[in-house]
């Protein structure tokens, strides 16, 4: 990666995003892009490492890896404790989820039966008396038939509710 500064920018355009860069600017810029390339040493270096590892991460060491996994199984386990819950939270657990599956399926099997006397659908040839324009006045039917069945649907909805 080799840095190169902006371009200029041509005379009689103005850049309002950003002023042009110092030269304190320019150089910081050099010594970072050296410093990703792998040249000099940096202030930053664990910033420099975290994103060269981000963009073209390096094989880990096996010996790495395995310090790395005893370590964390180290930290999650204690040594001596299992890890398992107590019967009685398992017991407590079991219940609670026999208890909600009893909720669910009492409650619906004593849910009142919806009445039957509900709107059928039907076809839209009762909406029109008159016949069809040749061309346009398409919204116009549209909106008869939706209003049509959104009253049918509303009228169904109440007559299952028992709402009359």
């Amino acid at each position: 990666m080799t840095f190169r500064p902006p371009p200029p920018v041509p005379h009689g355009v103005e850049n309002d995003l950003d002023p042009p860069p110092t030269a304190d600017e320019l150089a910081a810029a050099q010594e970072l892009a050296r410093a990703l390339e792998g040249q000099g040493a940096s202030p930053h270096d664990p910033l420099i490492e975290a994103l060269r590892a981000a963009h073209d991460p390096a094989p880990l060491d096996p010996e790495r890896h395995e310090e790395i996994l005893v370590r964390a199984f180290a930290e999650a386990r204690p040594a001596g404790r299992v890890l398992a819950f107590p019967g009685r939270r398992w017991a407590w657990a079991g219940a609670l989820a026999a208890a909600a599956c009893l909720v669910l399926v009492l409650g619906h099997t004593f849910r009142r039966p919806a009445p039957v006397a509900l709107v059928a659908s039907r076809s839209t040839q009762g909406l029109f008396s008159e016949q069809f324009p040749r061309q346009g006045g398409h919204s116009a039917r549209v909106d008869r038939i939706s209003g049509a069945r959104a009253r049918e649907l509303r009228e169904n909805r109440f007559v299952s509710w028992g709402v009359r």
